[in-house]
């Protein structure tokens, strides 16, 4: 799959199904709960949301990986019924899209994630001691 990283999300967005969507879903809302994080994260509040926006990047991520190779053995199960003369090229063309569905999940995470870690500074404060 060519093209450049937005046009192969937006293709994956079209035609992958209910799974990119809720990537998407779940980024947003891990954008909303990481700049939330960032905004307390001077405040004891912080630490707390601050967790919650590293859970939202873990959970992302999980999913974007399971979506992966989800997408890749259902390219090997599709694989089997074709000429094994084209199989390789097919292989890797499923491959590479399997492949956007990381690369969205590595787009969604990102905002959690920082605003996570900025606000772990106060993890500390939440659990007792400094």
């Amino acid at each position: 799959m060519t093209g450049s990283l937005l046009d192969r999300i937006l293709a994956l967005l079209k035609g992958g199904g209910a799974a990119p969507w809720l990537l998407v879903m779940l980024g947003a809302a891990g954008v909303a709960v990481g700049l939330a994080a960032v905004g307390l994260s001077r405040r004891r509040e912080g630490a707390p949301v601050g967790l919650a926006a590293l859970a939202v990047a873990v959970v992302i991520g999980a999913l974007s990986v399971a979506g992966e190779t989800g997408a890749r053995a259902r390219v090997d199960a599709a694989i089997t019924v074709v000429d094994p003369a084209y199989a390789g090229e097919l292989r890797a063309a499923g491959y590479a899209e399997a492949h956007t569905v990381a690369e969205l999940g590595v787009l969604a995470a990102l905002v959690p994630l920082a605003g996570g870690l900025f606000a772990s500074d106060r993890l500390p404060v939440l659990i007792g001691s400094r």
